[in-house]
């Protein structure tokens, strides 16, 4: 019977040790990420592919979205825009943006009925902030761009995973959100 019981204590050490060190790992392991996506970001050339929509949808829309939606599989509530070209683009103090629009326009704008309504940016960025939440291990940036009618006030959330949560509120449109991977700048575009 002694035995069992040194045996018990052993595994029991032998077990806290065991998670007590993987979890060290882990957390070194985050830290590195956390310390690499810093320094991509720090670096202001980056760029973020985007893989869904969100829009904010008032009754009416989400109707008309829901029935034009429905025979791909997407909804109002989710658009999936995977290999569609949507993307924003940091270079320097440069933003560079093609993003799909879906959703209402509360002011018309100059540029109405001459595109394809979404929003397009390639404007210097004023205001570009970074705050660190250490315990999420999260970064968030913001930052306003015009498009020579709209103002867009930005906000990206980026995690040490490379997501991406993206958030764009227009002086013309309503509020809309994005979903996407964040990497380095691809070669050929620092001189956005």
């Amino acid at each position: 019977m002694n035995y069992v019981f040194k045996f018990l204590i052993l595994c029991s050490i032998i077990g806290f040790t065991s998670c007590k060190s993987s979890n060290q790992v882990t957390n070194l392991k985050n830290a590195e990420q956390f310390a690499k996506l810093e320094a991509l970001i720090e670096s202001k050339s980056y760029q973020i592919d985007i893989n869904a929509i969100y829009p904010f949808n008032t009754a009416a829309t989400t109707q008309v979205l829901n029935a034009v939606l429905f025979p791909t599989g997407n909804s109002a509530a989710r658009i999936d825009v995977r290999g569609n070209g949507n993307y924003i683009k940091i270079s320097d103090d440069k933003v560079k943006a093609n993003l799909a629009f879906f959703g209402e326009r509360q002011i018309g704008g100059g540029n109405y009925g001459k595109n394809d309504g979404g929003i397009h940016l390639d404007d210097s960025v004023q205001n570009y902030t970074v705050t660190k939440n250490e315990k999420k291990k999260t970064l968030s940036i913001k930052f306003n761009a015009n498009d020579n009618i709209e103002n867009h006030n930005i906000t990206i959330i980026v995690s040490i995973n490379q997501r991406a949560s993206i958030s764009v509120n227009s002086s013309h449109l309503n509020r809309i959100s994005y979903d996407g991977t964040i990497e380095a700048l691809e070669e050929g575009f620092n001189d956005l």
